[in-house]
């Protein structure tokens, strides 16, 4: 049995469901046993009944059908969700302000944070470039005073 095959989308609906027989998942499901079976011979994964489930228990497709990442949605991890994971107090006041703003308003935000992270990198990229000029000036000032000490030592002195 492979996790991505029929037989491992059913070990997780079982699981999902807490129940231990496909007779039981049946009856959570609102269907058959025999439907069960069917989808184990024939090898046959109900997707659309995957993505219904999916929604309604809150659990991530990527478990349900492949058997990867984390169960249920508010299981979020640093592997699965970097961002979201351990959040400080803003970012948590910040995503609770968020999820009460029209769609329309939270896309505006999108586009502009997008243009502010754009901004912040090149602004410190420009900071980079300016301590890397203020280096380089500073060399061929070093150098331009050194060849001018070499020049006036090979100057001779004009005696009067």
């Amino acid at each position: 049995m492979q996790i991505n095959d029929a037989a491992g989308v059913i070990l997780r609906m079982r699981e999902l469901f807490g129940v231990k027989k496909d007779a039981e998942l049946a009856v959570a499901l609102g269907t058959t046993p025999q439907t069960i079976s069917s989808w184990r011979s024939r090898d046959t994964i109900p997707y659309a009944l995957c993505v219904r489930l999916s929604a309604k228990k809150d659990v991530f497709l990527d478990w349900l059908i492949l058997g990867i990442g984390p169960v249920h949605r508010n299981e979020v991890n640093e592997q699965w969700h970097p961002y979201l994971a351990n959040p400080d107090k803003e970012e948590v006041e910040i995503l609770a302000l968020l999820k009460k703003l029209p769609d329309d308003v939270k896309h505006e935000l999108l586009d502009a944070a997008k243009v502010k992270g754009k901004v912040h990198i090149l602004e410190e990229k420009m900071h980079d470039m300016q301590s890397q000029i203020q280096a380089m000036l500073q060399e061929k000032q070093l150098e331009q005073a050194q060849s001018q000490q070499q020049d006036s030592e090979e100057k001779p002195e004009d005696d009067d």
